[in-house]
């Protein structure tokens, strides 16, 4: 499992309640099980991590985003979510 300590420490320090992801993984399920522990992880931060779509990124579409998104989800807590952001998708 990868460390997620060294982004979420300071975000608490910072007060943040959100973490804006870009995936570019080329495997999506993969992309989807690397988001779904980081959002475990940030639970514990009270950090709630959200797929930002890129459109210079693998993950480019809201769509795409949704998809990851709602893999992490799990046990009915919240889970990630995707980031809509309408002016970087017409990049």
């Amino acid at each position: 499992m990868a460390d997620y300590d060294h982004v979420l420490d300071p975000g608490v320090r910072l007060g943040a309640h959100f973490l804006n992801v870009m995936c570019d993984d080329p495997d999506p399920d993969r992309a989807a099980d690397t988001f779904a522990a980081l959002v475990e992880r940030a639970r514990l931060y009270e950090i709630r991590p959200a797929v930002e779509a890129m459109s210079y990124k693998r993950v480019n579409s809201l769509e795409q985003a949704r998809r990851i998104a709602e893999r992490s989800e799990g046990g009915g807590r919240p889970a990630g979510r995707p980031a809509p952001t309408a002016l970087r998708q017409h990049r």
